[in-house]
Order: structure tokens, then sequence, then C-alpha cells
């Protein structure tokens, strides 16, 4: 999951907070010229992963807590996460979970806990939700801001490259979270699906040839993926099912229109198909905080 804000203007705490009184002269002076070129520029960016374990599912039998313990340990040890080229900073807290709720309902908190971040750690896990909320058709008012959330329809057909995700995960006028929820599927489910959908485009593909249809080009393309997706399958592969979440969150109820033309435009660009979950904002705001099946130890 990764989150943006706009933040606070470039030089409280952007550049005030890290500059070096022992810095020359000559540095101070085009830092000065930095901020004053780009006053607003500075923008909150944080990344997180949340690992959920089934330990029913492990090799091993559980039948204690402890072992399921053992086992979620287990998997998390085998998480080679700096092969994907990811710094891990550190395990979260309970406290870090009750921030990171906490602060996506009233992102002012984080602001102004900033300065004294010993605040968080008199929070519990009840303090962590909104005092007051309300959902409607197409938005969702929590404290005094007012969010939206997408989910997604259909991925890019096209071929996907590393950088599909730029235009959605770039910093933008209004606060975003980006959610990508994966689901590992065993060996035996990611088979039985792949052979599915191969025998479908065979079917398809029959059937165009006995009806005298000439196959288009979207048609060629996705019977090639799925007889390539089931050989790499066959070959040791792994498949995952995934969804993904979008949220814009802003301060004023007459900022929803403007937040949401710049999301369904940065979707566009990723080629990604988005629908706003209409009717189910509350419950798409939860599922986007990225933090399902964690509970901190006071409940």
């Amino acid at each position: 999951m990764r989150t943006h804000e706009p933040g606070d203007p470039l030089g409280e705490r952007g550049v005030a907070t890290r500059r070096d009184p022992d810095a020359p002269a000559l540095v101070n002076e085009i830092m000065d010229q930095v901020i004053e070129a780009a006053p607003n520029a500075f923008t909150r960016v944080s990344a997180r992963l949340t690992l959920t374990v089934d330990p029913a599912r492990g090799v091993t039998t559980v039948r204690r807590l402890d072992d399921g313990v053992a086992e979620t340990l287990r998997t998390l040890g085998g998480l080679a996460l700096s092969a994907a080229g990811v710094e891990v900073l550190r395990r979260a807290s309970a406290t870090d979970l009750v921030r990171i709720v906490r602060s996506a309902y009233d992102p002012h908190t984080l602001e102004a806990a900033s300065d004294a971040p010993e605040t968080w750690d008199a929070l519990t896990w009840a303090d962590a939700g909104p005092v007051a909320a309300e959902e409607h058709l197409d938005y969702y008012q929590h404290e005094n801001m007012y969010s939206m959330t997408w989910c997604l329809v259909e991925a890019p057909r096209q071929h996907v490259s590393h950088d599909v995700l730029l235009a959605l995960c770039s910093p933008g006028r209004y606060r975003r979270r980006v959610t990508i929820l994966y689901r590992t599927l065993s060996r035996d489910q990611a088979g039985k699906l792949l052979e599915r959908e191969a025998n479908s485009a065979a079917a398809r593909e029959m059937y165009r040839s006995r009806t005298g249809r000439d196959p288009s080009a979207r048609d060629r393309a996705d019977a090639d993926r799925a007889h390539r997706a089931a050989a790499e399958e066959a070959q040791g592969a792994g498949l995952v099912e995934f969804s993904f979440f979008v949220t814009a969150t802003v301060d004023e109820v007459g900022q929803l229109a403007e937040a949401r033309r710049e999301v369904e435009q940065a979707a566009a660009q990723s080629r990604l198909k988005l629908r706003l979950c209409r009717g189910g904002q509350a419950a798409a705001f939860q599922t986007g905080l990225g933090i399902a099946g964690i509970y901190p130890a006071d409940i």
C-alpha cells in the first residue's frame, strides 16, 4: 500500500528540520531559492506491506496458538523483500497501527503530532476510529474529511510495464491511498484455473471456426496469454489473485469532483479500469487501510 499527502510547506518541515547549521553559505542560499520557488512542493509519501497468514494452511498441523505463531514466523522469514528492491525499516507495532488508522480518518492528527510523536503512545485501539462518520452513496464523510474510494474492474490487457502505476502513485493535489491486495493460489487452484482459461480460449476458437468468423486481435492476444500463463505455471511459476483500491481524501466536500477527475485521469494513464464503490464507500475505505486481520494486543 502506498499513501501520499500534500504535506506541509516545503520550508516548514521539509527543509527547516533537516538543515545542517554548519552547511556552507552557498548551500543555504540554494535551499532558500528552492523554498521560494516551490513553497508547497513537499509531499509526504509512505509505503506499507501487510502479510496475512492462515496457519491452518501451513505445512505442519496447527493445534495450539504457539504452533500458529511459529508457522507465521516461518512465513515471515521466507519473505525476501530485499530481492524486490524494498528496504524494510521495521515491523509495525500496536502504536503504528493506531497511528495508521487514526491518521487515515483524520489526517490533521498526523500533522499535529509530527512535532510530538510520543503522543501516539497514549492512544489505544479504541481511539483509532472516527468520532463521527457518515456514509453517502458516492463518498464517505469521516471527522471533518471527505473520501471517495474506487475498486478495480479490469486490469490492463496490454503488456504491463514496471511503471504502469506511476501515474496513480505519483503525488497529486489531494491525499491519495493506493492499495493492492494479493491472494496466493495453491498449485492445484492455479493449475485448474489456467487450464479452464486455456479450454475456454480453445472453445471460442472452435466456435469461430464453425461460424466462419475471423478472430480479432484481442481474441488472439487473450488466447496467447492463456496458453503462455499455463506453460509458465507448469514450469513452476506461481499465480495470484489481486484486487485494487484507490482512495482520495479532501478537506471540503466541494473538492470531491476535482479529486475524482484527478484519480480517474491517473487511472486512465495507467490503463486501469476503476469503478467508484457506490453504496459501499465505508467498507471500501476500511479495506484500503490494509490492516485486515491485524489487531493490537489491547483488543
